[in-house]
């Protein structure tokens, strides 16, 4: 099954009674993921009729029971299950029957976090499953063509214009992971300001390259307080081999500009002047104060505290890099919540 007609599916809101997306593109896959359970469930029946499950969390008997279990505000529910293990015992109980899937049930099942392995035997008995009982849709990353198409269009939807040379050297210049991509059209366009055309020069002033990146990418996810998603990152930053002390003092720095950015609106500095204090942009200054402004008393303390606490460990090598980097975003995400270092 191609995008497209998942797309079409979509459209028409004519659904079949199980979906299997998996594919090395995630930005896609919840995309159309978030399009599919919008066009099933109108807004006021998710809070009943939508089921999210952590497919390594779910048992078969909890499964079993849900699927069983009728809609209650909308005419069919959707069970979502995100990175089901095709080993598990809840995958085996699905391929015993494939009666448990019915017509007032949407069953997702779709790859989160990294792609299935598709040598392995149990992904292919699934995708025999799926396609004899439901769709399937493979949605991989973009060839260079179609990125092309994908960053034209965002712009456009900003109301900006972009030439295709400047795509090019935009696709070149940035980490080509679509939700990196999308946070750097964001930056983009807002730096543009009231200027129509975006411009090979806006691009070196503002986008972060590759690795920076992703670190600026690990720092939106903590200050969001997503945790699967910073986790994501730092999985992506060692499985490319970046260093794990410049990504740790990459995020320092970050916590550090933080916490200056705070202590001067604190002190009833002008904006003007804490951008200038600061050296960052406008509009990134703004989005920091906005952020600050919703912290706990102690929350940037804190998140100092833990960078520093990080920084040692990677310095001694006592405790494996990756380890101490989640470590690290898990802290710092739960200091948001709690204020002061527990």
């Amino acid at each position: 099954m191609e995008k497209s007609m998942l797309g079409e599916d979509i459209k028409s809101r004519s659904f079949a009674r199980f979906y299997f997306l998996y594919g090395s593109e995630k930005f896609i896959l919840d995309f159309y993921v978030g399009q599919m359970i919008d066009a099933i469930l109108p807004e006021e029946a998710k809070t009943f009729d939508l089921h999210w499950h952590d497919g390594k969390e779910l048992s078969a008997g909890d499964f079993v029971s849900e699927m069983e279990a009728f809609p209650m505000l909308a005419e069919k529910k959707v069970v979502a299950i995100k990175d089901l293990p095709l080993q598990s015992e809840t995958a085996k109980a699905l391929l015993a029957d494939p009666g448990i899937l019915n017509d007032d049930t949407v069953l997702l099942v779709y790859a989160s976090r990294e792609d299935y392995d598709r040598t392995k035997k149990e992904f292919k008995e699934f995708l025999a499953f799926a396609k004899k009982n439901g769709k399937t849709a493979v949605l991989d990353a973009m060839d260079r063509t179609d990125k092309e198409r994908w960053v034209r269009k965002h712009v456009v939807k900003r109301q900006k214009e972009i030439s295709a040379a400047d795509i090019s050297y935009f696709l070149d210049s940035v980490d080509n992971d679509m939700y990196a991509m999308i946070s750097e059209i964001e930056k983009l366009c807002a730096y543009a300001g009231e200027r129509q055309r975006v411009t090979r020069s806006d691009i070196d002033a503002v986008c972060m390259k590759t690795a920076e990146a992703k670190v600026y990418e690990l720092t939106n996810a903590i200050t969001e307080k997503n945790a699967g998603k910073a986790l994501s990152v730092i999985k992506t930053l060692f499985d490319n081999g970046e260093n794990a002390n410049l990504v740790s003092a990459a995020l320092f720095n970050a916590v550090a500009l933080f916490y200056r950015t705070g202590r001067y609106a604190a002190e009833g500095m002008a904006f003007s002047e804490i951008v200038k204090k600061t050296g960052g942009r406008d509009f990134v200054v703004k989005k920091n104060l906005n952020w600050i402004r919703m912290l706990p008393k102690g929350a940037l303390e804190a998140m100092l505290e833990y960078c520093a606490q990080a920084d040692l460990l990677l310095k001694t090598g006592s405790i494996d890099p990756r380890t101490v980097m989640e470590q690290l975003a898990v802290q710092c995400i739960s200091a948001q919540n709690a204020g002061g270092r527990k």
